[in-house]
């Protein structure tokens, strides 16, 4: 599948043989991308990236320590033996949760892998979200993907997955970190937001090239590629239609959304003009000005959830809230400060559909807005 077009739809070769008839099916193929192998690529841990001379610290590049000490994703197996996962796979009648597929695909994908698919020096496939999880099997790249004298298109077409763009690194989380099958949610399971912008904003980076100025830029992206996935769940029969409708509102109110996406629900055409937008978004590049005239768009929705019947209008504030933020994210640090609290409230009002409150979720944005609109000391 390597060089191939993405495919949200792509099967999972050898991770999924024992479990084609399985309640994951559709979970398996959503996060398939992340895994892709071909039959010579071979996993080979995260020890293999930690020596000092590539990424373990020894010429100052530390990805992995940053990743084994600040990243979450590193202690994504851990969730798994917490006694929320055990009451959690007690209540779904699945055994330990730890080596389970329904869990251990997103919370430690490699423990899925084929035997085939690890390299002999790796006795133990990595627990947890590890570097491979998101740049491919190493083995056919690992040994001079690090030299000055190769370029990105040769280590691409050695296997490393591309994730220069937004749009690739949006396909590359989207599944585990927005699809959440039902019988997971009424176990217990919080609730899944996918959004790229603040994810690449606060987790610790061991990248260099994310600008926060292009924080809109990546919130478009990641929702547009988040309403290609649900419509394609809804395909398939897994129909999810407020998260869809709320999705397609809020993305209709940005210009590209507004001349690429359908005013029809209709899943197939609805989900690829969603990728046509991502594809788009992740190329366009953002300004104060712009992101400010997005930003006052989106506060001038308000009255459309406070007045909207209690269902919808919670759909809308789960997607306006990241929007507001993603767009304040993208002007200056000190604006950012003034409207931490105000962003914080918002994430408190949509903690759950049972305590939410959409008018004093309006007055919340609104006193959002009036932190933003009031120029920081000595801004003018």
């Amino acid at each position: 599948m390597k060089g191939l077009p993405y495919q949200p739809h792509a099967t999972l070769g050898g991770y999924a043989k024992f479990l084609i008839e399985s309640r994951v099916r559709i979970l398996l193929a959503l996060v398939a991308s992340i895994l892709t192998a071909t039959a010579s690529d071979r996993f080979t841990g995260w020890q293999s990236c930690a020596t000092s001379g590539c990424h373990g610290g020894g010429k100052g590049d530390d990805q992995v320590l940053i990743w084994k000490k600040q990243d979450p994703h590193s202690r994504a197996y851990g969730i798994l033996i917490s006694e929320r996962s055990k009451r959690m796979a007690e209540a779904l009648g699945i055994g330990e949760a730890a080596k389970n597929a329904q869990c251990t695909v997103c919370h430690s994908p490699m423990q899925s892998a084929a035997a085939e698919k690890i390299a002999p020096s790796l006795k133990q496939p990595n627990h947890g979200v590890s570097c491979e999880t998101c740049h491919n099997p190493a083995e056919s790249w690992l040994r001079f993907h690090t030299r000055p004298d190769i370029s990105h298109t040769q280590r691409v077409a050695a296997g490393l997955r591309d994730l220069d763009s937004t749009y690739q690194r949006a396909n590359t989380c989207v599944g585990c970190h927005a699809n959440l099958p039902a019988e997971l949610a009424k176990a217990g399971h919080p609730t899944l937001r996918f959004e790229l912008a603040r994810q690449l904003a606060e987790l610790p980076p061991h990248w260099q090239d994310f600008s926060t100025s292009q924080s809109a830029g990546a919130w478009l992206t990641s929702q547009a590629t988040l309403l290609r996935e649900l419509c394609w769940l809804a395909e398939k029969g897994n129909t999810q239609t407020e998260r869809i409708d709320a999705l397609q509102w809020i993305l209709r109110e940005t210009s590209p959304g507004a001349d690429t996406l359908p005013a029809d629900r209709a899943p197939r055409p609805l989900r690829a003009a969603a990728d046509r937008l991502a594809k788009a978004a992740s190329a366009a590049r953002w300004n104060e000005r712009k992101t400010k005239a997005q930003f006052d768009r989106f506060v001038a929705l308000t009255p459309q959830i406070r007045d909207a019947a209690a269902a919808i209008a919670f759909s809308r504030a789960e997607v306006l809230t990241p929007a507001l933020r993603a767009m304040v994210l993208g002007l200056d640090p000190a604006t950012m400060e003034k409207a931490k609290s105000s962003l914080a409230s918002l994430d408190l009002a949509i903690r759950s559909p049972t305590v939410f409150d959409p008018k004093r979720y309006a007055e919340v944005v609104s006193e959002l807005a009036s932190a933003v609109r009031n120029p920081a000391p000595g801004k003018h």
